[in-house]
C-alpha cells in the first residue's frame, strides 16, 4: 500500500485520503460524473439552490428555466437566443479551475477512465481532457447548430451569438447558410433527447463491465439518466467517491461501507485528493 503524507486536509481524515488514493491507483475502469459544482469556482453558476442560476435575480429576470425548452425557442426565439448568447459569453470568459485540470490529468493517466459531463460550458475540453474519454450529455454552448437541418459548427468566437439589445427584430437572428433555418445553441433543452452517439458510447462502456471506481463531482445525482448510469455501472466491489458542498446529496441507493464523501468546493477538494496519485503516474 502506498504511504501518503499530504498536508492536513480539513474536509477528510488522513485515513480517508489514504484509502481513496490507494483505490484510485489500483483502479483501471473509472467512471466520473461531473456537474455544475465542478465549474462553480470558475464563475459559472450552478442551477438549483438559493444561489443557483434559476433563482438569481438575473435568472429570474430572464426566466432562464422557462426559456430552456424547444417550445420557448419556437414561440420566443429572440429572448431564448439572447439568453443563450449571454450564457455563451459567460462560458467563453471563464477559465478552467484546478479541478478541471486535475481531472484531465487523471484521464490522461487512466486510458479506461470515462467522464460523463453534464456541463455545457466547455471548460473540461479547455483543460485538456481527452475528447475520446469525455461525453457531453447536455451538449455544449460552444457548438452552434441549425434547428432544421444537420448543419453544425464549433464556435469559440468572442462575438455575441445575437445582439443583446431591446426589441431585437426576429429578422436579425442568425440563420443557417445551408437551409436558412434558425441557428441555435448545441445544448439539450428540457424535453429533448440526449444525443444517440453520446448515450450509445456511455452504454457500451457500462455494458463492458462494472467500474472499479466511480467519482461523482458537483452534482446531486437527482437527474435522469445520470443517476441511472451510476447505478448501472456499479458492481458489488465498485467503490464510490462523492465530492459535493452538500452532504445530503447522496446517490439514490445511498452510500456503502467503504465509500467516500468529501464535503467542499470541487476546485479545492478534487486537486487535493488526486494530487498524490497524479504525482505517482507522472514519475
Amino acid at each position: 500500500m502506498l504511504q501518503i503524507s499530504p498536508p492536513h486536509l480539513s474536509f477528510a481524515s488522513q485515513n480517508e485520503i489514504d484509502s481513496f488514493t490507494n483505490c484510485l491507483l489500483a483502479s483501471q475502469r473509472i467512471l466520473c460524473l461531473v456537474g455544475a459544482g465542478l465549474s462553480a469556482a470558475s464563475g459559472i453558476p450552478t442551477f438549483r439552490g438559493a444561489d443557483g442560476l434559476w433563482n438569481t435575480p438575473w435568472g429570474t429576470q430572464h426566466r432562464a428555466k422557462d426559456l430552456a425548452s424547444p417550445y420557448a425557442f419556437k414561440t420566443n426565439p429572440v429572448e431564448v437566443l439572447q439568453l443563450y448568447s449571454e450564457r455563451r459569453q459567460q462560458a467563453l470568459s471563464a477559465y478552467p479551475n484546478p479541478a478541471h485540470y486535475a481531472l484531465a490529468q487523471l484521464a490522461r493517466a487512466k486510458p479506461e477512465l470515462l467522464t460523463i459531463c453534464q456541463n455545457v460550458d466547455g471548460l473540461c475540453e479547455r483543460a485538456g481532457h481527452p475528447a475520446s474519454q469525455l461525453h457531453l450529455i447536455h451538449g455544449s454552448l460552444l457548438n452552434i447548430r441549425c434547428s432544421v437541418c444537420d448543419y453544425s459548427k464549433h464556435d469559440t468566437s468572442l462575438e455575441p451569438f445575437v445582439p443583446i439589445v431591446p426589441d431585437l427584430p426576429a429578422s436579425q437572428l442568425p440563420r443557417c447558410s445551408t437551409c436558412a433555418g434558425l441557428l441555435r445553441p448545441g445544448v439539450v433543452w428540457y424535453g429533448e433527447r440526449l444525443p444517440d452517439t453520446v448515450t450509445d458510447a456511455i452504454e457500451q462502456w457500462i455494458d463492458s463491465g462494472p467500474a472499479d471506481l466511480i467519482i461523482v463531482i458537483g452534482t446531486s445525482l437527482s437527474t435522469f439518466p445520470a443517476a441511472e448510469y451510476i447505478e448501472d455501472a456499479r458492481g458489488e466491489s465498485t467503490r464510490l467517491a462523492v465530492i459535493n458542498t452538500d452532504r445530503d446529496e447522496e446517490p439514490c441507493n445511498g452510500m456503502r461501507e467503504g465509500d467516500w464523501f468529501f464535503v467542499g468546493d470541487a476546485a479545492v477538494v478534487v486537486p487535493d485528493i488526486l494530487k498524490t496519485a497524479i504525482q505517482h503516474f507522472e514519475k
